[in-house]
This record gives C-alpha cells, sequence and structure tokens, in this order.
C-alpha cells in the first residue's frame, strides 16, 4: 500500500502539461468555427477583365440600407466603352436566397438577357443599365454611377395587396433629391438581397482591367439584419463569461496554496477568452 501510494505521488509530481495541446485547444475555442459561423461581409473588392463573369453578391440587409458601387481604379490602354447593368432582388424565401450561385450556371439558356439567376423565382427587383461609360487612361477617376430612380417590381405580376403598394410608393417618396455619393440603389425592406453587376465592354479583343468596390452599409453599420440580433445574446453570455471568469480568479487567489498546475493553466485559458 505505502509503495504504491509513493508511485501515485512520484507519478503525479513528474506529469506535466502539454503547451502546445493546451494552445491548440485554446485556438479551436477561439477561432475553430470561424469558417462555419463567418458574418456576412458589407464590403467586396474585386478585379474584374473581359473574361470575368458578371459580380454575385448576397447579404440580408435592413430596409434603406444604401448600396455603392464604385470604381477605385482601372487599367484600359485604349478607349473602351462599357455598358454597366446591375439586378437588386429581394427574396421573401431564404431557400432560394441560398442557392443563387448554383443557379446562376444552370439557369444559363433560360434567363435571356436578364441577370436574375431564377427569372421565375418570386421577389422583388429593381434593374438599371449604364451605357457607352468611357474608359482610358487619360481619365483620372472613373465616371460616377447616379443612382437608379426606379421603383421595386414584382418578378411575377399577380395583383399585389395594397399594403404592399404603400410601403414602395412610402420608400419612393422619403427620397430627397441628393443622393449620397457612389449609391446606386437602397433597399426598400428587411430580408435577403442579391445582387448581380455585369460589366460589359464593346469589342472583344480589347484588353482592359477594372477594380470595383462594392459596399452595403445601412443604419448600423456593415452588420446583416440576421447578425444583429445576436449581439444582445452575444452581449448577455460575455457578461456571464466575465462573471464566472472573475468568480474563478476570486476563488483561486483565496485558496491558491492548494491550487494544482492544471488549475492555473484553466485560469490562463479564462484570461485568453476575455481578450
Amino acid at each position: 500500500m505505502a509503495a504504491a501510494a509513493r508511485w501515485r505521488t512520484r507519478s503525479c509530481s513528474y506529469w506535466k502539461p502539454d503547451l502546445g495541446l493546451l494552445l491548440l485547444l485554446v485556438r479551436t475555442l477561439l477561432y475553430g468555427s470561424v469558417a462555419e459561423a463567418a458574418p456576412e461581409p458589407g464590403q467586396w473588392t474585386f478585379t474584374i477583365d473581359n473574361s470575368s463573369r458578371p459580380l454575385l453578391l448576397r447579404k440580408s440587409l435592413f430596409s434603406n440600407t444604401d448600396i455603392k458601387l464604385k470604381v477605385k481604379s482601372f487599367n484600359c490602354p485604349d478607349a473602351v466603352k462599357f455598358t454597366i447593368k446591375w439586378y437588386l432582388k429581394y427574396y421573401p424565401c431564404h431557400n432560394e436566397f441560398n442557392n443563387v450561385d448554383e443557379m446562376y450556371d444552370k439557369t444559363f439558356l433560360n434567363r435571356g438577357g436578364s441577370l436574375d439567376p431564377n427569372p421565375l423565382g418570386i421577389g422583388e427587383f429593381i434593374e438599371n443599365t449604364y451605357r457607352d461609360v468611357v474608359c482610358h487612361d487619360e481619365l483620372h477617376l472613373f465616371p460616377m454611377l447616379n443612382k437608379s430612380r426606379s421603383l421595386p417590381r414584382p418578378v411575377l405580376s399577380p395583383l399585389a395587396s395594397v399594403d404592399e403598394n404603400k410601403n414602395v410608393s412610402r420608400w419612393r417618396r422619403n427620397e430627397s433629391g441628393v443622393f449620397p455619393e457612389d449609391v446606386i440603389a437602397t433597399s426598400w425592406r428587411d430580408g435577403p438581397y442579391l445582387l448581380v453587376v455585369s460589366f460589359k465592354a464593346l469589342g472583344d479583343k480589347v484588353d482592359w482591367n477594372l477594380t470595383v468596390r462594392v459596399t452595403m452599409e445601412g443604419s448600423h453599420g456593415f452588420i446583416s439584419i440576421t447578425e444583429w440580433p445576436l449581439m444582445i445574446f452575444y452581449m448577455v453570455m460575455c457578461i456571464v463569461y466575465i462573471l464566472y471568469g472573475v468568480l474563478w480568479f476570486l476563488w483561486s487567489a483565496c485558496y491558491w496554496k492548494d491550487l494544482l498546475r492544471i488549475q492555473f493553466w484553466i485560469a490562463g485559458v479564462i484570461f485568453l477568452g476575455m481578450l
């Protein structure tokens, strides 16, 4: 019995935690789910040329969110005339909204000249076309795209209810004659939206490339409407985590002589979680 007790004491005294394993655990807890739960971005930057396909951007927006499209830089050795077309669609169903990337490649022949991946899907849309936009290297700034004054239209044309017509008219009347710079459209409902932007140059043999920035910023910044309600939950859980962490440190300070080494490592992990 005494030998067994001495063996257990020796084995426990020589045990040391693996620092690399603990750091890996901390990294997994802090960053392991970033790829799966990444927030919807509010800014995109693309470099496009004559071989690029239209841009497809998805985001759940608040009502009255400004959508900006700006060409930051351009390379047009020869004078080029562009036809820039964009299509903004509101989806009432998230299931159709999540599959737009796959549907765009599968419905190429059914779309015709439309940019909508699902032309028969329910929803509302705005579209606009800028013709004969000239680009050449002597320009200091790419021509600014004006905001569309079009009203949202239903994809299918059943008789809309009176309330829906009032909402659309109210959204239109609230607009003033002066728009912020680079704003091309404004969302009119809370929900998921798809923005498709197409750049086409007159002449296939012309070499050019553009660096385009798209931003979607509303009253709450770049955060999406699906993530904003979670901010309260995150705040409450953060406060609870801090309270439990402070309680752990207080108890550890009171009984520090009786703590095991693994408990010091646990306190370190809790501290890193507060950063």
